[in-house]
């Protein structure tokens, strides 16, 4: 249910607030419509962020930028070294990913997440949801960032 505020404005909570990252693992198996029509009829889609096709080393920096913090991607000093094995699972020859902003209770995310993940056959490597209204902020300034800059000039340097 929306909520409507004295000024006429429409707020979302920002509990119910998740970002989901749809990896090239996940058009790579031409699972993504089936996919995109699923979350579609489960979830309430606030707002979907296409990301411009990208190289390798793009996709790398763009995941290093997602799982910042995370001790499976390793550190800013050991040059994020694990990052590559997660890069190489959600990367295919599509290099398409979409980020979608949806409106929901946590768990029902999560039942969509494990579903999308076994329609595509492809693990953890399909779909990635925001688990915080922080990790959410972080993942959609790393989208629109890549989105207008390509991380072209960046280096993996995170300060």
């Amino acid at each position: 249910m929306r909520r409507i505020f004295a000024d006429g404005e429409a707020r979302v909570r920002t509990d119910r607030l998740h970002a989901l990252i749809m990896w090239p693992a996940t058009f790579g198996g031409y699972r993504a419509n089936d996919s995109e029509q699923l979350i579609n009829g489960a979830l309430e889609v606030k707002h979907r962020l296409l990301l411009p096709s990208m190289h390798y080393s793009t996709l790398r920096q763009f995941v290093v930028r997602v799982y910042a913090g995370e001790d499976f991607i390793g550190t800013e000093d050991d040059g994020f070294r694990f990052s590559t094995d997660k890069s190489k699972g959600v990367w295919r020859e599509s290099d398409r990913a979409q980020i979608l902003v949806v409106e929901a209770e946590t768990n029902l995310v999560l039942q969509v997440k494990e579903e999308v993940r076994r329609m595509c056959g492809v693990g953890r490597h399909a779909l990635h949801t925001t688990d915080s209204i922080e990790e959410f902020r972080q993942v959609w300034q790393t989208a629109t960032r890549l989105r207008e800059t390509g991380f072209h000039t960046e280096s993996l340097r995170m300060r």
